[in-house]
C-alpha cells in the first residue's frame, strides 16, 4: 500500500493519472510522446529510404558505368581500326610509289645505257673503219715495200743458184765418166775371173790325169809332167790368189760405185731443185760428147763455194731478220705520227672552238641587254613572263643541290621517302649556256635552283572567308634571287598543265602531295604539322620538277624549244606552253592572292 501510494505520487508529479484498468495521460505528456514516437518513425522511415535510394542509385551507377565502357571501348577500337587501317594504307602507299619510283629509275637507267651503248657501237665502227683504211694504205706500202726487198735478194740468189748450178753440172758430168770407167774396169775384171777360172778347171783336170798315170807306171816322163803339174798347181794357187785379191778389189769398187751412186743420186736431186730454180743452159759438151773429168784445184774451188754459199745463206737470213725489225719499228713510228698528227688536230679544233667561244662571249657582253619575252594568254587576263639576260648563266658556275633538312615537326611517312629520293639528287649542277649542242646526259643545263619554300599565312579581304596559306619559293640564279608566293592549288594546276601538255613525257614528271587532307589535321593543333609536311612534299616535288626541266630555264632568244626533245611542230608547241606554265609559275611579277579565283588558275583553267 505504501509503495502504491508513492507511485501515484509520483505518477501524479509527472502530470500522470493511472486508474485500474487503463493510463490516462494528459495533454502535454501525450504530445510530447507522440513527437518522439513521430521522430522516431521519421528517422525509421528516413534510414529505409537512403538505403533504398542508395542501393538504386548504385545499381543504376554500374549499368551506366558499363555502358560508358561499352561505348568508350567501341569508339576507341573502331578509331583503333581507323587507326590501323590508315597505318596500313600509308605503309602500302609508301611500297607502292617505292615500286613505282624504282621502275621509274629503273626504266631511265636502262634508256640511257642503250643510249650510251649505241652511242658507243656508232663510235666504234666509225673508229673502226678509219682505223681500218689507215691500216689498208700502211699494209699495201708495207706489201710493195717488202715485194720489192724480196724482188731483189731473190734476184740476188738467182745469181747465186745459177753459179751453183754450173758447178754441179760439172760435177755431175765428172761422176758420169768415172762411173763408165769403174764399169769398164769391172767388165775386165769378170772376163780376166772368167779366164782365170777356165784355166783352173783345165789345170785341175790335167793334175788328176797325171795322177792316174803316175799311180800306174812312175817313169822318168811322168816324174817330169808330175813337177810340172806341182808348178801349175802352185801357178794355179796363185791364180786363185790373185783372183781373191780381185774379189777384194772388186767388192771395194762396189762399195765406192753404191756410194758414189746415192752422192749422184743426192746430186740429181738438188740439181732438180737448182734446175727448177734457176733453169740453167745445157754444159757445153767436147769432142766425146762428155765434159772433162774435175780437178783437185776446181773441187777445192767448190768446196770454197759451197762455204761461202752457206755464209751468203745466214748472212742474208740475218738481214732478213733485220730487214723485219727495220719494217715493224717503221710500221710503229708511222702509227705514232698518225696519232700525233690526229692528236695535234683536236687540239687545232679545240682551240678554233675556245676562240669562237671567247668571241661569241665578248660579242655579248658588249651588246646591250636583252630581255626574253613570253606572252601568257587566258580568258580573263593576258600575263608576260620576262628573263633578262643578266639571269641567264653565261660562265661555268657551280651550286650544290642540298637534300632536305630533317625537321622534327615534319611527321615520318612520305617524308622519309621524299628524303630518300632528295638524296639521289645531291650532287653539283653545272650551269652553261643553252644551246643545241650542249644538251646532253652528261652535261646538266641547269641554272635555277629552288632553295627552299616557306609558310605564310595571310588573310584574303573578302571577310567571310578562311585565311589562305601560301608558299613562299625563293629562286636563285647565278646573279639574283627572288620570291614568289603560291598557293596549293596553284602547283596543282601547273602540275595539271604539265601534264595535259607534255603528253607521253607527263610520265616523268615527279609526284604531287596528294589533295587530301590528313586526319590529324582536323585537329586544330595537328594543322602546323600536317602544313610542314605539304611544304617538304612541294618543296621535293619543285626540286625535282625544275632539275628535270632545265632546258626550259636556259633557252638563247629566238632558238625556241630545243629540236633535241621535239620531234614535230605539235610537239614543239605543246611543250612551248608546258614551258610558259613553268615560267609563269617563278615569275615575280605574278600578283599576290586577293580572290578565291585569281592567281595562277587564270592561265592554267582557261
Amino acid at each position: 500500500a505504501a509503495d502504491e501510494r508513492a507511485f501515484q505520487a509520483a505518477m501524479g508529479a509527472a502530470g500522470v493519472q493511472v486508474g485500474l484498468t487503463k493510463c490516462f495521460f494528459r495533454q502535454a505528456a501525450f504530445n510530447a510522446l507522440e513527437r518522439a514516437r513521430t521522430a522516431k518513425l521519421v528517422a525509421g522511415a528516413t534510414q529505409i529510404q537512403a538505403a533504398y535510394r542508395r542501393h538504386r542509385e548504385q545499381a543504376w551507377y554500374e549499368v551506366v558505368k558499363f555502358a560508358v565502357r561499352f561505348l568508350q571501348r567501341v569508339g576507341r577500337g573502331r578509331l583503333g581500326r581507323r587507326r590501323a587501317h590508315r597505318v596500313r594504307t600509308h605503309r602500302a602507299a609508301l611500297r607502292i610509289q617505292t615500286a613505282f619510283r624504282c621502275q621509274k629509275a629503273y626504266k631511265a637507267y636502262q634508256r640511257r645505257v642503250l643510249e650510251e651503248r649505241t652511242a658507243t657501237a656508232l663510235q666504234g665502227f666509225l673508229r673502226s673503219s678509219r682505223d681500218r683504211k689507215r691500216f689498208l694504205v700502211k699494209r699495201a706500202a708495207a706489201v710493195h715495200i717488202q715485194a720489192t726487198l724480196r724482188r731483189k735478194a731473190a734476184a740476188a740468189r738467182m745469181r747465186v743458184l745459177k753459179r751453183q748450178s754450173k758447178d754441179v753440172n760439172h760435177l755431175k758430168y765428172q761422176l758420169e765418166e768415172f762411173r763408165a770407167i769403174v764399169n769398164k774396169k769391172a767388165t775386165a775384171f769378170d772376163q780376166e775371173h772368167s779366164r782365170a777360172q777356165e784355166e783352173l778347171e783345165a789345170l785341175k783336170k790335167r793334175n788328176a790325169e797325171l795322177v792316174a798315170k803316175l799311180q800306174g807306171t812312175p817313169t822318168a816322163k811322168a816324174q817330169k809332167e808330175a813337177a810340172q803339174s806341182a808348178e801349175k798347181t802352185r801357178a794355179a794357187e796363185e791364180l786363185e790368189k790373185k783372183a781373191r785379191e780381185l774379189k777384194a778389189r772388186e767388192a771395194a769398187l762396189e762399195g765406192e760405185t753404191t756410194r758414189m751412186q746415192e752422192e749422184l743420186q743426192a746430186l740429181q736431186v738438188r740439181n732438180r731443185e737448182l734446175q727448177r730454180e734457176a733453169r740453167p743452159p745445157p754444159p757445153p759438151s767436147n769432142a766425146a760428147g762428155r765434159t772433162p773429168p774435175p780437178t783437185p784445184q776446181e773441187l777445192a774451188r767448190r768446196a770454197r763455194a759451197e762455204e761461202e754459199l752457206k755464209a751468203l745463206r745466214e748472212k742474208s737470213t740475218a738481214l732478213e731478220r733485220e730487214l723485219k725489225e727495220a719494217q715493224r719499228l717503221r710500221e710503229e713510228h708511222t702509227l705514232e705520227r698518225e696519232v700525233l698528227r690526229t692528236k695535234a688536230a683536236e687540239v687545232d679544233l679545240l682551240r678554233r672552238q675556245n676562240q669562237e667561244l671567247q668571241k661569241a662571249l665578248e660579242e655579248a657582253q658588249s651588246r646591250p641587254e636583252k630581255r626574253l619575252s613570253f606572252s601568257l594568254g587566258g580568258k580573263k587576263n593576258s600575263f608576260s613572263v620576262q628573263f633578262s639576260d643578266a639571269d641567264k648563266v653565261e660562265v661555268h658556275d657551280v651550286f650544290q643541290m642540298r637534300g632536305m633538312e630533317d625537321n622534327p615537326n615534319s611527321g615520318d611517312g612520305l617524308l622519309r621517302g621524299c628524303r630518300r629520293r632528295a638524296a639521289a639528287f645531291v650532287k653539283e649542277i653545272y650551269a652553261c649556256p643553252f644551246s643545241e649542242v650542249s644538251l646532253s646526259g652528261s652535261d646538266l643545263a641547269s641554272d635555277y635552283v629552288a632553295a627552299g619554300i616557306d609558310l605564310v599565312q595571310e588573310t584574303k579581304q573578302h571577310p567571310h572567308e578562311e585565311p589562305t596559306v601560301l608558299y613562299r619559293v625563293q629562286v636563285k640564279t647565278a646573279r639574283r634571287t627572288w620570291t614568289v608566293e603560291r598557293r596549293y592549288r596553284d602547283f596543282r594546276f601547273l602540275n595539271a598543265a604539265l601534264a595535259k601538255h607534255l603528253g607521253g613525257d607527263a610520265r616523268h614528271l615527279p609526284g604531287m602531295p596528294s589533295p587530301r587532307v590528313s586526319p590529324f589535321a582536323l585537329a586544330r593543333k595537328e594543322n602546323v604539322r600536317h602544313l610542314q609536311l605539304r611544304r617538304t612534299q612541294l618543296d621535293f616535288y619543285l626540286k625535282e620538277l625544275v632539275l628535270g626541266r632545265s632546258k626550259w630555264l636556259i633557252e638563247e632568244e629566238g632558238s625556241g624549244p630545243s629540236a633535241f626533245y621535239c620531234t614535230s611542230v605539235k610537239d614543239r608547241l605543246q611543250e612551248a606552253v608546258a614551258r610558259q606554265s613553268l615560267l609563269l609559275f617563278l615569275d615575280e611579277n605574278q600578283p599576290g592572292v586577293d580572290g578565291p579565283d585569281d592567281g595562277l588558275a587564270t592561265f592554267f583553267t582557261g
